[in-house]
Order: structure tokens, then C-alpha cells, then sequence
């Protein structure tokens, strides 16, 4: 809360890449998060923990159909592969893992949380590049050296896995030249 403070922020609002990452989701599904923020959380902890678990399937409860599809949806974004079965009103969807399941880049729950102002601002920022490093046995600080000659024209996010595998990093790029070079 202080850090935030100190960078004039809201502790319980967004975090600075939440109004970018509404990119990932349908409108539908935002405003389902926002008008569900305690079925998203529940969601993200049910995918969370079904990654952590190591099984490789998962049925969950029967819900409407709207939140069938939110569920379908995040899940893309773990890789989980999911199919609905049987008939309303007792519809569920089933789970799979696949070979790249993971945790996302991006929360449903962080995204929805985004202004609609903030939304605005990030539709018309400058569009960046960005590039996916999957894998990385380097440190950050090494990563950070061994990037030095684009002068800081670039942001890492660090995404680590919880199952001690080797983490995934976004690169993002300022521009496409600095991309390029």
C-alpha cells in the first residue's frame, strides 16, 4: 500500500498493465468479471490449483451458460483445453491439461478491474512490440545485461512458474525499429 501510495496509485485498483490486457477478453466476459468479481477470483483459484494439482482432467460444477463461457475463455489463456457436457440445466465444463498449460500473463480479474478511461488511454498508446521468451535460465539481471544496448527501450515481465520450472519473460519493445534491431 505504501508503494502504491508513493507512486500516487490505488493499492485495490488496477495494476498498470490491467487496462492493455482487456485486449485478451471479450467485452461480455468483462463485464461478467465486473459484475462477478467473486466467480473470477473463484475461476482463477480453481485454474490456479488444477495446474498446482498435476491431474489431468477436472469437472466442475454445472453452471449457466454465461459462465460456462467465461470459464472456457480463461482457460484458454492457461492453455487448459475444456468441453461442455450433458444438457441444461446440469451443462458443466471438464478441464484438460495440456503439454502447455500454464499460469497467464494476464488475470481476468486484474483486467476487469481496468477504467474505462485507463481502457481508452491504452487503445490509443502507441502500439508495442512484444516477444515471448519461453524457458529462461538466466537471472534478471543477466537478461537485463545481455539487453543493454537497447538503451532501455524495453520492459520485462517476469512470469514464474509455479511448478519450479524455468520462467516465461515478455519482452515488450518501445517500437518495431527497436524490435528489429
Amino acid at each position: 500500500a505504501m508503494l502504491a501510495d508513493a507512486f500516487g496509485r490505488d493499492a485495490e485498483g488496477a495494476s498498470t498493465f490491467a487496462a492493455d490486457s482487456t485486449r485478451a477478453f471479450e467485452v461480455e466476459t468483462l463485464e461478467l468479471a465486473r459484475k462477478q468479481p467473486a466467480f473470477v477470483a473463484s475461476l482463477e483459484a480453481t485454474l490456479d490449483a488444477f495446474l498446482e494439482s498435476g491431474k489431468q482432467r477436472l469437472e466442475l460444477n454445472p453452471m449457466p451458460r454465461v459462465q460456462r463461457k467465461t470459464v472456457h475463455e480463461l482457460a484458454k489463456c492457461y492453455a487448459i483445453s475444456t468441453i461442455s457436457k450433458d444438457h441444461e440445466p446440469r451443462k458443466y465444463v471438464t478441464l484438460y491439461r495440456t503439454e502447455l498449460s500454464e499460469w497467464p500473463s494476464v488475470r481476468l480479474s486484474d483486467a476487469a478491474k481496468a477504467t474505462g478511461e485507463a481502457v481508452a488511454a491504452a487503445d490509443h498508446a502507441p502500439c508495442l512490440w512484444e516477444l515471448c521468451l519461453h524457458d529462461v535460465t538466466c537471472s534478471e539481471p543477466v537478461l537485463r545485461h545481455a539487453l543493454s544496448f537497447l538503451d532501455n527501450e524495453y520492459s520485462l515481465q517476469w512470469a514464474k512458474k509455479k511448478d519450479g520450472l524455468p520462467p516465461r519473460v515478455l519482452l515488450t519493445f518501445s517500437s518495431e525499429q527497436v524490435a528489429r534491431d
